[in-house]
């Protein structure tokens, strides 16, 4: 599976100039099974890059740097995932929820915190409200993992985040909330 099925095919073309911008790098991106829909066209979900950033993307168009900051959400360095998930957070595309949401099944809880706090404004966007109603799927295996995450990192206090119960996880929290704004 090629990196472009991350995106839905009418970004087709503007895939391919940020393709080339990619460095090369030691390792070839990890890509997984999970899936999601953009409208009726299914996207792949799961990937980890190993990409160092672009050198230069001055040229790119806004999309493309969009695009650029979506795709580098799944990058292997938490520090780059989270500046890149702090720049598309505020952006309506359709196509940007699946990126967004897949970090909320992650295990850092910086992460997850930042989108928690983003939380009112993801709920008033339409493009969130539509790829919940559309990807029970998804938001269930999402769910999964956030509680994996929780049982495994923050129940006991492994970490400096305890949550005693689940429903206290923060990202628990914020997906009940978008779950239930986007049905309200």
């Amino acid at each position: 599976m090629s990196l472009n099925k991350l995106f839905p095919s009418y970004l087709g073309d503007e895939f391919e100039v940020i393709h080339r911008m990619l460095p090369s790098a030691q390792h070839a991106p990890s890509l997984g099974d999970n899936f999601a829909f953009i409208g009726t066209e299914k996207v792949a979900v799961d990937c980890r890059l190993y990409n160092e950033w672009p050198a230069d993307i001055s040229f790119a168009s806004e999309i493309q740097r969009r695009m650029l900051y979506a795709l580098y959400t799944k990058h292997h360095d938490g520090h780059l995932r989270e500046k890149c998930l702090r720049v598309i957070i505020d952006f309506d595309d359709a196509w940007m929820p699946p990126f967004v949401f897949s970090l909320l099944g992650e295990y850092v809880i910086e992460i997850v915190s930042t989108i928690n706090e983003n939380k009112e404004s993801l709920a008033g966007k339409k493009s969130y409200s539509a790829f919940i109603r559309g990807n029970p799927d998804f938001i269930e295996l999402i769910e999964s993992r956030c509680t994996s995450y929780w049982d495994c990192y923050h129940r006991h206090g492994i970490q400096k985040y305890k949550y005693k119960s689940k429903d206290e996880y923060l990202g628990i929290v914020c997906l009940d909330y978008l779950r239930k704004s986007a049905t309200a």
